[in-house]
Protein backbone atom coordinates (compact mmCIF):
# COMPACT_ATOMS: atom_id res chain seq x y z
CA UNK A 1 0.00 0.00 0.00
CA UNK A 2 1.32 3.37 -0.84
CA UNK A 3 1.24 6.63 1.45
CA UNK A 4 -1.99 8.50 -0.42
CA UNK A 5 -1.42 12.42 -0.85
CA UNK A 6 -4.32 14.35 0.43
CA UNK A 7 -5.73 17.94 0.13
CA UNK A 8 -5.09 20.71 3.18
CA UNK A 9 -4.78 23.56 4.07
CA UNK A 10 -2.13 25.23 6.90
CA UNK A 11 -3.59 26.69 9.77
CA UNK A 12 -0.63 28.72 9.73
CA UNK A 13 3.00 29.55 7.71
CA UNK A 14 4.85 26.47 8.99
CA UNK A 15 8.25 25.15 7.62
CA UNK A 16 8.72 20.91 7.25
CA UNK A 17 11.07 18.92 6.54
CA UNK A 18 10.75 15.57 4.29
CA UNK A 19 13.44 13.79 2.56
CA UNK A 20 15.97 16.14 3.31
CA UNK A 21 14.22 19.27 1.41
CA UNK A 22 12.59 21.69 3.35
CA UNK A 23 8.99 23.10 2.18
CA UNK A 24 7.04 26.37 3.74
CA UNK A 25 3.69 25.54 4.20
CA UNK A 26 1.81 29.22 3.91
CA UNK A 27 -1.50 29.85 5.90
CA UNK A 28 -4.70 29.32 3.74
CA UNK A 29 -2.53 27.54 0.58
CA UNK A 30 -4.07 24.08 -0.48
CA UNK A 31 -2.00 22.13 -0.53
CA UNK A 32 -1.85 17.72 -0.96
CA UNK A 33 0.41 16.25 1.56
CA UNK A 34 0.87 12.38 2.15
CA UNK A 35 -1.49 11.65 4.65
CA UNK A 36 1.33 10.13 7.42
CA UNK A 37 2.44 13.54 7.65
CA UNK A 38 -0.98 15.22 8.22
CA UNK A 39 -1.12 14.50 11.78
CA UNK A 40 2.16 16.08 12.70
CA UNK A 41 1.01 19.93 11.38
CA UNK A 42 -1.26 22.40 11.86
CA UNK A 43 -3.59 21.78 8.64
CA UNK A 44 -6.94 21.39 8.11
CA UNK A 45 -7.80 18.47 6.14
CA UNK A 46 -10.38 19.15 2.98
CA UNK A 47 -12.86 15.89 3.10
CA UNK A 48 -14.97 15.58 0.01
CA UNK A 49 -18.20 17.24 -0.68
CA UNK A 50 -21.59 15.38 -0.56
CA UNK A 51 -22.07 17.27 -4.24
CA UNK A 52 -18.71 15.11 -5.01
CA UNK A 53 -19.65 11.88 -3.97
CA UNK A 54 -22.83 12.27 -5.63
CA UNK A 55 -21.12 12.83 -8.72
CA UNK A 56 -19.61 9.01 -8.37
CA UNK A 57 -22.51 7.36 -7.18
CA UNK A 58 -24.50 8.87 -10.08
CA UNK A 59 -21.56 7.21 -12.21
CA UNK A 60 -22.01 3.93 -10.36
CA UNK A 61 -25.29 3.21 -11.88
CA UNK A 62 -23.67 2.10 -15.20
CA UNK A 63 -22.74 -2.35 -14.82
CA UNK A 64 -18.99 -1.69 -14.51
CA UNK A 65 -17.30 -0.13 -11.52
CA UNK A 66 -16.64 3.72 -11.97
CA UNK A 67 -13.15 4.93 -10.59
CA UNK A 68 -12.97 6.93 -7.76
CA UNK A 69 -9.98 8.98 -6.38
CA UNK A 70 -6.85 7.39 -4.72
CA UNK A 71 -8.04 9.43 -1.48
CA UNK A 72 -11.37 9.09 -1.93
CA UNK A 73 -11.65 6.91 1.65
CA UNK A 74 -8.87 9.00 3.10
CA UNK A 75 -10.85 12.30 2.81
CA UNK A 76 -13.98 10.47 3.98
CA UNK A 77 -12.17 10.16 7.59
CA UNK A 78 -12.68 13.97 7.87
CA UNK A 79 -15.73 14.55 6.69
CA UNK A 80 -18.42 15.98 9.13
CA UNK A 81 -20.75 16.64 7.00
CA UNK A 82 -23.94 14.62 7.45
CA UNK A 83 -24.83 14.35 3.98
CA UNK A 84 -21.92 13.85 2.45
CA UNK A 85 -21.63 10.83 5.14
CA UNK A 86 -25.28 9.39 3.94
CA UNK A 87 -23.89 9.69 0.25
CA UNK A 88 -21.03 7.27 1.26
CA UNK A 89 -22.67 4.95 2.77
CA UNK A 90 -24.87 4.61 -0.66
CA UNK A 91 -21.27 4.73 -2.85
CA UNK A 92 -20.24 2.47 -0.62
CA UNK A 93 -23.34 -0.44 -0.33
CA UNK A 94 -23.08 0.26 -4.42
CA UNK A 95 -19.31 -0.48 -4.68
CA UNK A 96 -19.38 -3.64 -2.31
CA UNK A 97 -22.31 -5.49 -4.07
CA UNK A 98 -19.83 -4.75 -7.86
CA UNK A 99 -16.84 -5.55 -5.90
CA UNK A 100 -18.31 -8.83 -4.68
CA UNK A 101 -19.10 -10.07 -8.12
CA UNK A 102 -16.58 -9.42 -10.03
CA UNK A 103 -14.74 -11.48 -7.29
CA UNK A 104 -16.43 -14.42 -8.99
CA UNK A 105 -14.89 -14.01 -12.07
CA UNK A 106 -11.74 -12.55 -11.17
CA UNK A 107 -9.82 -10.25 -13.20
CA UNK A 108 -7.15 -7.43 -12.45
CA UNK A 109 -8.40 -4.15 -11.40
CA UNK A 110 -7.11 -0.66 -9.91
CA UNK A 111 -8.77 -0.43 -6.80
CA UNK A 112 -7.74 1.90 -3.68
CA UNK A 113 -6.50 0.23 -1.51
CA UNK A 114 -9.04 -0.35 0.70
CA UNK A 115 -11.26 -1.94 -1.73
CA UNK A 116 -8.14 -3.87 -3.15
CA UNK A 117 -7.88 -5.66 0.20
CA UNK A 118 -11.73 -6.58 0.30
CA UNK A 119 -11.45 -8.20 -3.66
CA UNK A 120 -8.56 -10.03 -2.61
CA UNK A 121 -10.19 -11.57 0.10
CA UNK A 122 -13.42 -12.47 -1.19
CA UNK A 123 -11.83 -13.43 -4.20
CA UNK A 124 -9.74 -16.16 -2.38
CA UNK A 125 -12.95 -16.94 -0.29
CA UNK A 126 -14.75 -17.77 -3.41
CA UNK A 127 -12.28 -19.95 -4.76
CA UNK A 128 -11.67 -21.94 -2.19
CA UNK A 129 -15.29 -22.34 -1.71
CA UNK A 130 -16.07 -23.06 -5.22
CA UNK A 131 -13.35 -25.70 -5.06
CA UNK A 132 -14.65 -27.45 -2.03
CA UNK A 133 -18.70 -27.25 -3.25
CA UNK A 134 -16.94 -28.66 -5.94
CA UNK A 135 -14.65 -31.56 -4.34
CA UNK A 136 -17.54 -32.93 -2.49
CA UNK A 137 -20.43 -32.42 -5.49
CA UNK A 138 -18.73 -34.30 -8.27
CA UNK A 139 -16.63 -36.10 -5.46
CA UNK A 140 -13.55 -34.54 -7.11
CA UNK A 141 -9.94 -35.08 -4.93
Amino acid sequence: MHSTKIPVIPRREQTVEMNGEEYTLKEGELIELPKWLVPMLDVECVPLKSSEIKAMLMKERGPKLAEIPDDFYDRMEFSQDREAQKAFLQLLDVRLEKIAKMSCHPVDLELPDEEQVLYTQITELVATWKKDVVRKVLHQD
